[in-house]
């Protein structure tokens, strides 16, 4: 897979944790998975902020911004399946770590 967009970045519009700490080249036909972990969202208070993606498409250099749907975002509040987005999260950040992110 040749990379599609290089240099990406995401702008989560609050503070928080973000799994892979770098976000690597988005592939063609390939899902990217981000997590961000945020202490104390309510349902309202995540209604009030945008996601953005800027990225540089790899084959022409132009630059592009997205603005992530809402209704494409997964919230969960406490124990989710025994903390099962934080676990995801974690396995993350670890082989950020391994990788030498």
């Amino acid at each position: 897979f040749s990379p599609a967009f290089d240099e990406v970045q995401i702008e989560w519009g609050m503070a928080g944790e973000q799994a892979p700490y770098m976000t690597p080249p988005l592939l063609q036909e390939k899902r990217y998975l981000a997590y961000y972990l945020v202490d104390g969202l309510s349902p309202l208070e995540a209604s009030d902020f945008s996601i953005k993606i800027n990225a540089v498409d790899a084959a022409s250099g132009k630059e592009y911004e997205f603005e992530v749907m809402m209704e494409d975002i997964v919230f969960t509040k406490g124990l989710y399946n025994g903390n099962m987005i934080h676990k995801m999260s974690a396995k993350e950040r670890i082989l950020d770590l391994e990788d030498g992110g």
